[in-house]
Order: structure tokens, then C-alpha cells, then sequence
């Protein structure tokens, strides 16, 4: 199943971070395109000695029916809405984009985390895993690119 999103319609379930405290915000969407910029908030839950700190620049559930809070930030999420399969074992995930980014060591990588249900955890709601894509990192250009990884089951990307 091939799940494209152009933003022609809205952000169809994308969606930005504030903080823990303040949650989900609207993307900015001009010209069917998503357009983020600094500053972004910092992840602190992945520091060192884990992936680090992240800025977290677009999110989206790939499950579950959203809350009355989360549509009215992102609106209809049309992955979860067409029923796409969330085991992304050899996936192909493309982006188109530009921009302008001082890195400072930094780089422009895929993040998936999922939360598995627990019983007997069932206060926090199971158990959080994260993996970062760290092999194959989108390379950020002031003209446009198309770029594409492949989300192979490899510890060492």
C-alpha cells in the first residue's frame, strides 16, 4: 500500500510539538507545503546516554482514533483513515524538500516509536520504544530534493 500526502488539503493528521505540558500544535502549511522553523522544541526524554537530545519538527500517529484536541490541531489523519499498515519493515518513506539549516553537527532523521500495551503497566500505557534511522539521514539543500530511505532491520543504520 503506497500512502502519499501533499498537504493540498490540510495537513491530513501531520501535526508540530510545543512542549510536554502544552502538547500538539498546527503545522504551518502554505503552498501544499509543510514549513517548519527554529526554534523547535527539544525531545529530553532520548538524552544522552540514549539517541540524544531531538527536535521533533512533524509528528503523526500512524494509529489509533484521534481525540477531539488532536483533529482540530491536525485534522483527519488519512494514514490512519486509509487503513495503512503500520510495520514499516522495508518501507520506502520519500520527501521533497528545501531549506536552510545550520547544523552544527546535526541531522534530519526518521524517528518511529510505538507504544506496546502492558497489563501490568497499564497506568503509563505499556511500553515506549523508540528507533532512530541514523544511517540514512535526509540532507537538508537550499533547492528542492527529492529523497528517499528504505527502513531496513538494520542495528547498524
Amino acid at each position: 500500500m503506497k500512502y502519499v500526502e501533499t498537504f493540498d488539503d490540510g495537513p491530513g493528521g501531520w501535526y508540530g510539538w510545543i512542549s510536554n505540558a502544552a502538547g500538539p500544535k498546527p503545522l504551518e502549511i502554505r503552498d501544499s507545503c509543510a514549513i517548519s522553523r527554529s526554534p523547535w522544541w527539544i525531545d529530553y526524554n532520548h538524552a544522552p546516554p540514549g539517541a540524544g537530545y531531538l527536535h521533533l519538527l512533524y509528528m503523526l500517529n500512524t494509529a489509533g482514533e484521534a481525540g477531539e484536541h488532536q483533529r482540530e490541531v491536525a485534522g483527519e489523519n488519512r494514514f490512519v483513515r486509509g487503513g495503512c499498515p503500520t510495520d514499516f519493515t522495508h518501507a520506502r518513506m520519500t520527501l521533497r524538500l528545501r531549506g536552510e539549516l545550520e547544523a552544527r553537527g546535526a541531522q534530519l532523521l526518521l524517528l518511529c516509536q510505538a507504544v506496546q500495551a502492558c497489563p501490568e503497566r497499564s497506568r503509563r500505557g505499556g511500553i515506549c520504544s523508540g528507533w532512530l534511522l541514523t544511517g540514512q539521514p535526509f540532507r537538508v539543500t537550499p533547492d528542492w530534493s527529492e529523497q528517499t530511505v528504505t527502513l531496513v532491520p538494520d542495528p547498524a543504520q
